[in-house]
């Protein structure tokens, strides 16, 4: 069950015995090419995004792009869906991380998805507030670091 209201996650980076909070985007914002090196960033996480769902929605059809914002905290998925003649656009307007006993979760602002079709609209901003996802263990450190 996801909490009540949304959080922003802002990760730690543990260094020795002390831990600090270092965001990524923040680092770019004081860099002369880091509008740039943010973008990169995204294309790369956005490419991982795309593989593992490929995975994990192959028997609904295939996942064609994925374009996320970390800056913004936003991400637009278009996707073949078996039985559609045209691809679907996903946007979520707004997401979270939230860590958690050691889990780190997506969570989705349900009130900004939106979808190209109505109904898969309506499917969404339903569900979507209800469910948080688990970032897999294998990415959760990356995801911190880089969001």
């Amino acid at each position: 069950m996801i909490p009540s209201t949304f959080y922003r996650y802002e990760p730690n980076i543990t260094l020795g015995n002390h831990a600090s909070t270092m965001r990524l985007n923040s680092i770019f914002d004081y860099l002369p090419a880091g509008g740039s090196l943010a973008d990169s960033k995204d294309r790369l996480i956005s490419a991982g995004i795309k593989q593992e769902l490929n995975v994990q929605l192959a028997r609904y059809g295939q996942v064609l792009d994925v374009k996320l914002n970390t800056r913004e905290q936003n991400i637009e998925l278009s996707m073949s869906l078996k039985g559609e003649s045209n691809p679907i656009t996903v946007k979520v307007g707004k997401y979270s991380l939230i860590k958690e006993n050691d889990q780190l979760w997506l969570a989705v602002d349900g009130r900004t998805v939106e979808a190209s079709r109505e109904w898969l609209t309506l499917v969404l901003q339903d569900q979507a507030g209800r469910q948080r996802l688990p970032i897999p263990q294998k990415y959760a450190r990356l995801v911190e670091f880089l969001g």
